[in-house]
């Protein structure tokens, strides 16, 4: 589950389903109510078409049972009434391995076992003799106990179904005049259909609190990865200018470098220092140096568009731009655009020698690096030209190697 998952959950009451309404009702907040059933459809049906298997064979072993001891005229007639509940198991157990009908589990389970039970009260009101009787009925209580304890439905569908084909079993056998022996249909009959209610009820509230419990875990689990991730993102990023942090850069240039020397192609670094940053702070002070880093780290970031671009705070005044797959003359002209937008934001320095505004000097570097070489090179590369671009007169980029000034100077302040 993920963090959206997590917060649907907390906000569809996990936790603000009471344990009273839980115990008298058996039901959570719609919307958890909901996702429960998905889940329990889902996993009993699944487990049905395993017990399918079971519930066949017990039958087999009862109706031959019974077959072995009716008189040989009530056999057939008996057949063909209780012989309908093989073909409800088989149904539902074939039904059950489609996995598109699983959200339907409840109701061709719940309709197939109230047909069981219906059929084997029909048996037990038109099949008569001397033994019939109480064998009849023992066919009744395998019905109950195996539609509450062995068919996965919840507690209320079960008890709907249960019930349900009770009083269609003994409606359609006044109908159609058959014997409804009221004694022994209490006995086998009404008694487990309670002690069936009471082991469903059970079942169910069980498997309601497991399911609160994995959801309570898997929002907690869901809750620890967010506050990692969040972690790690913080440990990424420079907290005054949101611009990924030095240890990241180091990280990420790493794995560019290599990337670059396994596949031969060119890596740009571009090497960024703010003009006289020290005199802007020494005479707005420091809040207001601060939100000049704010608002230069906001135009180098819109440098970094592409997904393999990073936008870096080197430390200080000092930011860097790292390009993969770029070569020299994209490297230049992303500089160029950036000292042009720099120029257009005219943040004022009031004591600057070279301009009227806050400007930069731009350092490039730009290698496809031979197997073997250190990545410090480029490092060493663009703060070189950074160096040239500073004794140059600052205000320009220049691209190592090239020694050419890349930007015009603004007017000198007068």
């Amino acid at each position: 589950m993920n963090a959206g998952r997590a917060q649907e959950f907390s906000e569809s009451s996990v936790f603000k389903t009471s344990d009273l309404q839980l115990r008298l009702l058996l039901r959570f907040r719609p919307a958890l109510e909901q996702r429960y059933g998905q889940l329990h459809n889902q996993q009993a049906a699944r487990s049905f078409r395993y017990r399918a298997a079971v519930i066949f064979l017990l039958y087999i072993i009862l109706s031959t049972g019974i077959a072995s001891l009716l008189p040989a005229g009530q056999v057939n007639a008996w057949l063909s009434i209780y012989g309908w509940v093989a073909v409800i198991i088989v149904g539902a157990g074939a039904l059950a391995h489609l996995r598109e009908l699983d959200r339907w589990f409840s109701w061709y389970v719940g309709i197939g076992s109230a047909l069981a039970i219906a059929l084997s009260l029909l048996a037990a009101a038109f099949i008569q003799g001397d033994h019939s009787d109480i064998l009849l009925h023992v066919a009744i209580m395998y019905a109950v106990i195996i539609v509450y304890g062995f068919s996965g439905l919840q507690f209320y569908p079960v008890t709907l179904a249960g019930w349900g084909g009770g009083i269609l079993g003994v409606l359609a056998s006044q109908r159609l005049d058959g014997v409804v022996d009221w004694q022994l249909l209490l006995r086998t009959y009404s008694g487990p259909s309670l002690l069936g209610m009471c082991l469903a009820y059970a079942s169910d509230y069980r498997s309601r609190i497991n399911f609160l419990q994995a959801c309570a875990l898997e929002q907690a689990q869901c809750e620890t990865e967010r506050k990692n991730q969040l972690l790690q993102e913080l440990n990424c990023v420079d907290g005054l200018t949101g611009l990924s942090n030095r240890r990241h850069l180091d990280d990420v240039l790493r794995e560019e470098w290599n990337r670059a020397m396994r596949q031969q192609q060119p890596l740009a670094l571009l090497m960024i220092d703010i003009d006289y940053f020290k005199r802007y702070n020494d005479t707005l002070g420091h809040p207001a140096g601060d939100a000049c880093l704010r608002q230069v780290a906001d135009q180098i970031g819109r440098r970094a568009q592409r997904s393999g671009d990073l936008a870096a705070r080197y430390g200080g005044e000092e930011f860097v731009l790292l390009y993969p797959s770029t070569n020299p003359s994209q490297a230049v002209r992303l500089a160029r655009e950036l000292l042009t937008s720099i120029d257009q934001t005219a943040i004022p320095h009031p004591d600057s020698p070279i301009s009227a505004y806050v400007s930069l000097s731009i350092g490039i570097a730009v290698i496809t690096p031979p197997y073997g070489v250190p990545l410090e090179i480029i490092l060493d590369q663009a703060d070189h030209a950074l160096y040239e671009a500073k004794l140059n007169g600052r205000n320009r980029s220049v691209l190592f190697g090239m020694g050419e000034m890349l930007h015009p100077p603004h007017p000198p302040v007068t």
